[in-house]
This record gives C-alpha cells, structure tokens and sequence, in this order.
C-alpha cells in the first residue's frame, strides 16, 4: 500500500494590512500615555510585545530578517534619539536605563516601526519622494504629539527641533526604502495578506 504524502501545512494566519495599521495606530497610543503616566516598562513590553506579534504572524521565511531589521531600527533609534537628548533638545521624565540614552519604551516604538516596511508600509518600497515626504511630516508629528501627551519634554525653539526631525526622518526613511527596494526583496518577502 502506498503511504499518503503528508498534508501541506498551512500557512500562519495574517491580519490584514488595515487592522495592522490601525492596531498599529492605538497601541503607539497606549504606549505614548503609559510613559506619560510613569509606567515607562510596561509602555516598552506592550509595544515589543506587538512588534513581534507582527514578526510572529509573517511568513516562516520573513521573520529572521525582520528580527534583524527590528534590531537594527532599535539601535539606529536609540542614536538618533539619544542624540536628541544630548543636544538638548528633549529630555523624558520617564528615566532611561543609562543615562543620556532614550529610554526602553522610545526604543521599542523603533523596534516595531522597523517591521513596518514589510506590512502596512510596504507601498513605500520603490517610492524615495513618498517615504522622504512620509518622514519630513510624520517624524516631528509623531515626536510633538507624544510631548503634547507629557511623555517627552521638548526644550528651546520648537521650529528648530521639529525642523531636525523632519530631515532626520527624511533621511532615515530614504535609506530604509533603498536598503529595502523591490530589487532587494525577495519573492520570499511578502506582507501580511488580506488587504484585499
């Protein structure tokens, strides 16, 4: 008697791309006033703790490169906003693990931003003006409303800082869609279905 070929496994179930954004959307939310109202650990697991459902839920074949893209995007996080600090610019009541540095829970937001390119944001692979533009307006957005929610402290001119931040996150933003071009991505690479 033959043996029967083993069943093909199914793949993992994924969101789709509009409850990412949106889940996406309300946890940076609670983690914004988690900080504000001094709960700065438990601010930082709930967003890794999404971030790497988002990995979790990614094709088996994704999910170590976008561990390593998620690492990356922490460190380059914690030297952009640790810059920040060192300049002046911000400071956040919520105590950092070493000072000077940005503290636990603003290096979780990286972490998980850093998936995003493979999700919900991964209409910007192949668009440089669109990610620059992405970067100029929702990186001071971003940064002015958590300090609007008493997260962070913004400190001198904020026509300066916001200023700062858009170039900075234009530049970042630049360099993560061309690090991350179609060219580069895999056939392998694709975002969490059911958009459609």
């Amino acid at each position: 008697m033959t043996p029967h070929a083993p069943p093909p496994s199914l793949p993992s179930p994924q969101p789709p791309l509009w409850l990412v954004s949106l889940l996406y959307y309300v946890v940076w939310i609670a983690t914004i006033q988690l900080a504000a109202h001094e709960h700065p650990l438990s601010a930082a697991a709930l967003h890794l703790l999404f971030g790497g459902a988002l990995i979790a839920l990614s094709p088996a074949e994704d999910r170590a490169s976008l561990w390593r893209r998620a690492l990356l995007g922490s460190g380059v996080g914690v030297l952009f906003d640790s810059a920040l600090v060192a300049m002046g610019l911000v400071s956040f009541p919520s105590h950092s693990l070493l000072i000077g540095l940005s503290p636990l829970w603003m290096v979780s937001l990286w972490f998980t931003f850093a998936t995003l390119l493979n999700t919900s944001l991964l209409w910007l692979l192949g668009k440089p003006k669109w990610a620059i533009s992405l970067g100029l307006l929702g990186g001071p957005m971003s940064y002015l409303g958590g300090a609007q929610s008493g997260a962070m402290l913004t400190h001198g001119a904020l026509w300066w800082l916001a200023l700062l931040l858009g170039v900075g996150w234009a530049v970042l933003m630049a360099l993560a869609v061309s690090a991350w071009s179609p060219s580069t991505h895999s056939t392998h690479n694709t975002p969490l279905k059911g958009a459609g």
